[in-house]
């Protein structure tokens, strides 16, 4: 299907390593799992037929869900947001950004929400969606009143969503019925680059511990059968994690660093097979 793009930027998206993980990719799977599904840009790059996603942030997967439900009803909404500022100007992001943490608090899910994260993330510093220690969304503005997600966009993506299992939880139990023969992708949080980071990392809730926590999943899958790739930071600590796997060294452009210097990195890619 064409018009089929992530709706979302997100931070570590594989956008533009999806050629190298095509390659790397087992031709023949049965389902598809992706337990940190993020902007997913590899489920809507493959459009699999039968695909359990999951990621632990509750407004994003509120989108995912409300995407799959209906498409058309999240366009709508977004299109009154778009009108809006537009109309209003760049101080109506911050009354949408208030709109949204307020609606959080609640748990609000709805198709509302959906647009409103959707916007927020257009009309963000970098495109990216940042929250604070207390959950509360903090980007500022990006100064843009341009349009966000295209209609098209939105409608295909939610017929890609038609009938897929979309999780919002812990990614152990996402892959829990996963079998032999299913293709497990794991796009988990990056590690640091330096192990004295480790204390900073934990403020954005993947520790060390859930780094090892992981490893010992990824060989559990591995034990059913099922066809595991993860990606992650090209460091000692994840290569002592998965000793004993493939292990692939790609170069990647980190757009995000403010320090042009380090705006190139490497990233290693783990498979089982």
């Amino acid at each position: 299907m064409s018009n089929v793009k992530p709706f979302v930027k997100w931070v570590g998206g594989k956008t533009q390593l999806l050629p190298v993980i095509h390659e790397m990719m087992p031709k023949d799977y049965n389902r598809y799992y992706e337990p940190f599904v993020g902007g997913g840009a590899l489920f809507f790059d493959l459009q699999p037929e039968d695909a359990v996603i999951n990621d632990v942030n509750p407004s994003l997967i509120n989108t995912y869900r409300q995407l799959r439900a209906d498409a058309a009803l999240v366009n709508h909404q977004l299109r009154l947001l778009d009108e809006a500022i537009a109309h209003e100007g760049e101080a109506y992001f911050y009354d949408v950004r208030t709109l949204f943490n307020e609606k959080m608090k609640k748990r609000e899910m709805d198709s509302q929400l959906a647009a409103i994260f959707i916007f927020l993330s257009k009309h963000s510093f970098n495109g990216l969606f940042r929250q604070n220690s207390k959950g509360e969304y903090n980007s500022p503005s990006n100064h843009e009143t341009g349009p966000s997600t295209p209609e098209e966009i939105l409608l295909a993506d939610g017929e890609v969503l038609r009938g897929k299992t979309v999780l919002c939880g812990d990614f152990e139990q996402a892959v829990r019925d996963a079998d032999r023969n299913d293709f497990v992708f794991i796009d988990s949080p990056y590690a640091p680059l330096k192990a004295t980071s480790f204390d900073k990392y934990t403020a954005a809730g993947f520790a060390r511990e859930e780094h090892e926590r992981l490893s010992r999943v990824f060989r559990d899958l591995d034990r059913r059968g099922c066809r595991c790739m993860l990606t992650n930071h090209n460091t000692e600590f994840i290569r002592r994690l998965y000793d004993g796997f493939s292990m692939c060294e790609v170069s990647v452009r980190r757009s995000i660093n403010s320090d042009g210097a380090h705006r190139h990195g490497k990233e290693i890619i783990i498979t089982n097979y």
